[in-house]
């Protein structure tokens, strides 16, 4: 059943909002989207629509970020991240509504409290070890929920990388780890007619927003974490009192 006109309209005012933000700041268009489209229709019709517009908004920003990217950090991530995000799409087709309300709620609270506990500041290169925990608990997360971003924020944007490599190399491990899934949601009809009608709703507003917020990140490079991370834990805490209510 397709969303009312209310909710239609809502749904995309979201989308724009979680556009222009993974446009300025390379990540958050699932964190943002996912919890507040939760509150209007079900988490695992959501989630499919919103990987489909992930690898749509990815590829639209990578190829102007294609000589940013880190290479060595992307391939070692999606190793891990690809295998788990198929992992992560099986336990979504079997938890109910409520638990996942909640569970991605918990998920974008946590995770920018403990962006906001890091904060920024030069540290080494993350380890190997760092890495394999990155890619296996993004890619879980980024299948059951569509939401991989927090631990590749937490590896990218904690001093490393400079901001526009980071914004690239997120960009670049989005868009590997969310082809698995989505192949994986079409091939066994959780991406079926209603989702790719949703999708095809959702696009214009998506590609639009993501280009404004781009052309935002050029104005005022490294500002993302000011307006992101208060932007995305007032988002988590909806989505908690949505479940809890």
């Amino acid at each position: 059943m397709m969303p009312s006109l209310a909710d239609a309209l809502l749904l995309s005012a979201i989308i724009a909002a979680a556009g222009v933000l993974r446009g300025f700041s390379g990540f958050g268009f699932s964190m943002f989207a996912v919890p507040l489209m939760a509150t209007v229709m079900a988490p695992a019709r959501a989630v499919p629509v919103i990987l489909a517009l992930t690898l749509v908004s990815n590829l639209q920003t990578l190829r102007s970020d294609w000589h940013d990217i880190d290479r060595r950090s992307v391939l070692s991530l999606v190793v891990w991240a690809i295998p788990f995000a198929m992992l992560g799409n099986w336990v979504l087709a079997a938890l109910d509504e409520r638990p996942l309300r909640l569970i991605i709620g918990a998920v974008t609270v946590g995770a920018t409290l403990l962006l906001w506990r890091a904060g920024p500041g030069p540290r080494p290169r993350p380890s190997s070890v760092e890495t394999a925990v990155t890619g296996v608990t993004s890619g879980v997360l980024h299948g059951l929920l569509a939401m991989g971003g927090p631990p590749l924020i937490m590896y990218y944007l904690r001093g490393a990388f400079a901001p526009q490599a980071a914004r690239a190399s997120m960009t670049a491990v989005f868009t590997l780890m969310t082809l698995g899934p989505l192949v994986d949601a079409l091939a066994s009809g959780r991406f079926d007619g209603q989702s790719a009608k949703l999708f095809v709703l959702f696009l214009p507003t998506m590609i639009i927003a993501t280009w404004v917020g781009g052309r935002l990140f050029w104005l005022a490079p490294g500002r993302h974490r000011a307006v992101s991370l208060p932007l995305l834990a007032g988002v988590g805490l909806l989505a908690v009192w949505s479940a809890l209510r």
